[in-house]
């Protein structure tokens, strides 16, 4: 019984999720969050990792196996840094310039 009531108050809007959200939102348009992407190689597999550089809350960090999914792993990482719940997580209202695709830059002489 004690579970089903804990599934259904999960499903209620909550004042404090929504706050965290626009906490969040506020502080990113105040102040956007850098972060280092870093391309590695293991065992012949290849993934993305990305560590916040200014966050002053601490340091965000995840990983992805590719941009797209380092992108979306960096958006629910800063959601988690200001305690916003999940069904409250907007992904669009994060805006990011992490590219789509890797880019190669060459310098020759």
């Amino acid at each position: 019984m004690d579970k089903l009531i804990q599934r259904i108050i999960s499903h209620l809007p909550s004042t404090s999720g929504m706050a965290s959200f626009d906490k969040c939102k506020k502080v990113l348009a105040h102040s956007p969050i850098d972060f280092e992407v870093s391309r590695l190689e293991e065992n012949g597999e290849v993934f993305y990792s990305a560590k916040s550089v200014n966050f002053d809350r601490g340091v965000i960090m995840t990983t992805g196996k590719t941009l797209d999914e380092l992108s979306q792993n960096i958006k629910d990482a800063i959601f988690t840094a200001f305690g916003v719940p999940a069904k409250y997580c907007d992904y669009k209202a994060i805006a990011s310039n992490l590219p789509a695709q890797e880019l190669r830059l060459q310098y020759a002489t």
